[in-house]
């Protein structure tokens, strides 16, 4: 038994049966009446957590295209941190810069639904306030997520240990398998052996 997740070599290019089918909104597999899989994996709905950062974004292009070839939707999550929660003693500017803030994330996770994802893949989205790895993890539950996918965060040395990765947490504490997508503009170079 394999224990790491295998992609099919399929994904980089799509044939010409696989081009119809995907422009008439269904995927390959969908259509011949096979459950879509990775390796094992049945995967219907993948979660994708974002935090607008150019990582973020490159893990929810990811995450769709293979949303795409698997015929699977997509659930877009955003977290607010702990910070825009109000609290018995806010003032009331305060509570007016915590609505306006709320608001502003709504609309920009509506328009990346629509712009990046909806034309693609059916989606969800959902915006949520706390620490972000719970959340992420309880979403995922709370979705039926079958695969989790997202970027990393970038951060090494004692910034990394100080703050700890929410990457790291997700994959410590999900119920389903995680893909976590490296962020192509903060890749370590090449070492030679």
């Amino acid at each position: 038994m394999k224990n790491h997740l295998e992609l099919p070599n399929r994904l980089s290019a799509p044939s010409r049966n696989e081009n119809r089918a995907t422009k008439s909104g269904t995927s390959p597999s969908a259509r011949a009446g096979e459950p879509a899989k990775i390796g094992s994996l049945r995967v219907n709905t993948i979660l994708v957590p974002v935090d607008f950062s150019p990582g973020a974004l490159h893990s929810l292009n990811f995450a769709v295209a293979l949303a795409r070839r698997l015929g699977a939707s997509i659930v877009l999550v955003h977290v607010m941190d702990s910070l825009y929660v109000s609290g018995r003693l806010d003032s009331t500017r305060l509570r007016l810069l915590r609505t306006e803030a709320h608001e502003k994330t709504k609309r920009l996770l509506a328009e990346l639904a629509k712009r990046r994802v909806r034309p693609h893949v059916p989606v969800r989205r959902y915006l949520q306030k706390g620490t972000a790895y719970a959340k992420i993890v309880e979403m995922a539950a709370r979705t039926s997520a079958d695969l989790i996918v997202m970027g990393s965060e970038g951060r090494s040395g004692m910034k990394r240990f100080l703050v700890g990765s929410v990457a790291e947490r997700v994959i410590r504490h999900a119920h389903c398998p995680v893909l976590v997508v490296r962020d192509r503009f903060h890749r370590e170079p090449e070492t030679k052996p």
